[in-house]
């Protein structure tokens, strides 16, 4: 099996690095290299560039206005994301206050509460 990234894959690499560096505006890029959370001004100002080129919904299929990616070409992007530094959105787990998240959080707690009183009556 050939691990090894295509030529179409390589050239893609290679567009994704020159956009990033082409595009990503100095001061964003500092305050992720430094570790910095991104501002709300962060956030809209890389996700505007990125819907320039339909990359904000990078996981999304063409016809929904994503690019239509592969996996392949998807992972690519969050590694040059990540070497860029840019911002990293997560589709549909991008903000604390989505109604999934929110959703997720309240089962949790509901399982977790459950299990630790079952767990307080075997120890008592």
């Amino acid at each position: 099996m050939d691990l090894r990234f295509t030529a179409d894959e390589l050239a893609f690499r290679d567009e994704l690095r020159a956009f990033f560096r082409d595009n990503l505006p100095g001061d964003i890029r500092e305050r992720m290299r430094l570790g910095h959370p991104p501002t709300k001004d962060d956030t809209v100002t890389w996700q505007r560039i990125l819907n320039r080129r339909n990359w904000a919904a990078y996981s999304w299929p063409k016809e929904h206005g994503g690019p239509g990616w592969t996996s392949i070409q998807k992972m690519i992007f969050l590694q040059e994301n990540q070497m860029a530094p840019a911002l990293v959105r997560r589709p549909g787990l991008e903000r604390s206050h989505s109604p999934h998240r929110k959703m997720m959080e309240r089962r949790r707690a509901r399982v977790y509460s459950k299990v630790l009183v079952e767990a307080n009556k075997k120890i008592c």
